[in-house]
């Protein structure tokens, strides 16, 4: 392999591979790599500005700059870093009868991810990440497979179902391999007792070295927890991010400080997420408020410096840099990011950012970062890490506003629409959340992935990303409108009357609000309000089937048969070929002359 005969640039190049390589705990200190042993020699140009540069400013530019050649050679010749297979771990099925400990499906992902990266061997797709493309592809169809494998650029994909009983836990593993137009998959299925994390752990890893060749040589790492302590963070974890500067808000993070007092081996999840909630706090300021952000530096250059392998920290690192505008440091994490993982799609579009005195310089780079991660608008506030502090700054040279800078807009639309009516929700998913990803200042492509959500019977996770696309669309009554349907979905009608009213005060003759305002104030029985509304939805909507019939509905409820029989009526003219419309009014008229009689 080539390498450079320069002395001074292969000095320099040594010395940033010894500190970002250094040893974590027991790790095997691992020979020092030359960037051209990778990728050859830079161009003479950027050769001449790194070496004989004599201002420290311009070796640190001249230094930045063969950063971005090698970047920019890793996006032109991904191959080259192939020696780090792209691999994926999704989180857990725990199957029956382990109710109660979904927390361990959650720490065996972020773990198995972790002691990947301490291998250092695999760019390691981040948990966050992993869990946004499951969601996308829920299915595990081997169709859906090929689709995550294609736009997420995996290699290989961990997929496990675990079951608790007693003292041990049997762990299904699928390892799934990418090939040029197909998946494969190799089954096993093993039983380990829950001594301590860290022997779970080593005995998982025993067997993948075992069963898998691509593994051959791994080792658990230990990490010195308990089982109490993993417990106490996941279900930390678990709850619900609170509104910023809310009394929930300080509570949820005294929580999480308790945590390391009560447990130390925690320090490090600890520490990780401090430096989220940093972010997520001041990053949604205008400006960012950077004395938080100097904050979540301290921390995540303290992990940095003990987990080297992993690049989620260089690119939470380059994004507080970006949030307070030191573009240089943000420029150097994003390089460090992409060299440990090129398929880290936000290092990609923070790269893109700043290499350039404008956006639009790095364009390349901000296209290929919404591939890998087209999850930036489905980011809510709630949503960590907290890569949606980007829209704003991507969305000013993007896409803008209309519809109309998208000519094939309003044609994806129809398509994504045209599947959701059939009840293709796979096909209609696919098409709405590559429109969210592209267009994320139009509320209607995130609209109907809550739809499908809805449909699909998961309207808590609609819930979550509605009330993230209402913070972003305030204006929007069709936002508020389903808002008000997935609380109906969940049984809180209370929430649901608020969420509908809301909806009508942005658009007060919202045919749809007032229906389901009516429907609401029927189950929660006051009808003189819902009897109102109906007639004035009626009365300027006459050819609403659906509201005829739930003013049928509602006179039956008040035991008034012949105003009830008028509505169906009325709802029969102008829907002739509804069964259910005709029956109910068959029926409702026999009883009508039995009582006549």
């Amino acid at each position: 392999m080539q390498t450079l005969r320069h002395p001074l640039l292969e000095i320099r190049t040594v010395r940033v591979q010894i500190r970002e390589q250094r040893p974590i705990r027991r790790l095997p200190t691992i020979r020092p790599i030359r960037a051209t042993e990778l990728f050859g020699p830079p161009p003479w140009s950027l050769w001449m500005v790194g070496c004989f540069s004599f201002s420290p400013i311009s070796r640190l530019r001249g230094f930045l700059a063969a950063g971005g050649f090698t970047l920019l050679l890793t996006l032109a010749f991904p191959s080259a870093l192939h020696s780090r297979p792209h691999i994926g771990i999704l989180a857990p099925r725990v199957a029956y009868p382990s109710q109660g400990h979904e927390w361990f499906g959650s720490f065996l992902q972020d773990e198995l991810s972790q002691q990947f990266r301490f291998s250092n061997r695999f760019a390691v797709m981040s948990p966050f990440t992993a869990r946004l493309w499951q969601e996308r592809y829920d299915s595990r169809s081997p169709e859906a497979l090929k689709m995550f494998f294609q736009q997420a650029q995996l290699e290989l994909l961990v997929d496990v179902k675990i079951q608790k009983v007693l003292r041990r836990v049997g762990v299904e593993w699928q390892i799934v391999r990418g090939t040029d137009n197909a998946t494969q998959a190799v089954h096993f299925s093993k039983s380990y007792p829950l001594d301590t994390p860290d022997e779970f752990v080593v005995a998982m890893f025993a067997d993948l070295e075992t069963e898998i060749p691509e593994f051959s040589g791994l080792q658990g790492f230990p990490r010195g927890q308990t089982w109490k302590a993993v417990r106490a963070f996941y279900q930390w974890r678990g709850q619900q991010v609170p509104q910023r500067g809310s009394p929930e808000w300080s509570n949820f993070r005294s929580q999480l400080r308790g945590l390391v007092a009560d447990h130390p081996s925690l320090e490090e999840q600890v520490l990780e997420y401090e430096a989220l909630l940093d972010i997520l706090e001041a990053g949604e300021q205008t400006p960012a408020y950077v004395p938080i952000l100097k904050k979540a530096d301290e921390r995540l250059k303290i992990l940095k410096a003990r987990q080297p392998g992993n690049s989620e920290i260089s690119t939470l690192l380059a994004l507080s840099y970006y949030l307070q505008g030191e573009t240089l440091q943000a420029k150097s994490e994003a390089v460090i990011a992409n060299a440990k993982n090129p398929f880290a799609g936000p290092a990609l579009m923070i790269y893109g950012l700043v290499i350039g005195r404008t956006p639009q310089e790095g364009k390349s780079f901000i296209q290929k970062g919404l591939r890998l991660y087209p999850f930036l608008a489905d980011s809510t506030y709630d949503t960590l890490p907290p890569y949606h502090t980007l829209i704003r700054p991507l969305g000013q040279w993007l896409i803008s506003g209309s519809s109309q800078s998208r000519p094939d807009y309003e044609e994806r639309i129809a398509e994504g629409q045209k599947y959701f009516r059939k009840g293709e929700f796979d096909q209609a998913q696919q098409v709405f959340a590559d429109l969210s990803a592209t267009v994320p200042t139009i509320a209607k492509p995130q609209i109907y992935l809550a739809r499908i959500e809805i449909r699909r019977g998961a309207p808590e996770t609609a819930l979550r990303r509605l009330q993230g696309v209402q913070r972003q669309f305030p204006e929007e009554s069709e936002v508020a409108l389903y808002l008000g349907y997935a609380h109906e979905k969940l049984g809180q009608n209370d929430r649901a009357e608020d969420a509908y009213r809301h909806a009508l005060n942005l658009r007060p003759d919202s045919p749809r609000a007032l229906l389901r305002l009516s429907t609401v104030l029927i189950r929660r029985k006051r009808y003189n309000e819902a009897q109102s509304f109906l007639e004035s939805l009626t009365s300027k909507y006459p050819d609403y089937a659906v509201a005829w019939w739930n003013l049928g509905v509602l006179h039956r409820k008040l035991r008034q048969p012949k105003q009830a029989q008028q509505a169906w009526e009325r709802a029969l003219q102008v829907e002739p070929d509804n069964e259910r419309i005709r029956s109910a009014l068959m029926k409702l008229s026999v009883q009508l002359e039995s009582v006549s009689e």
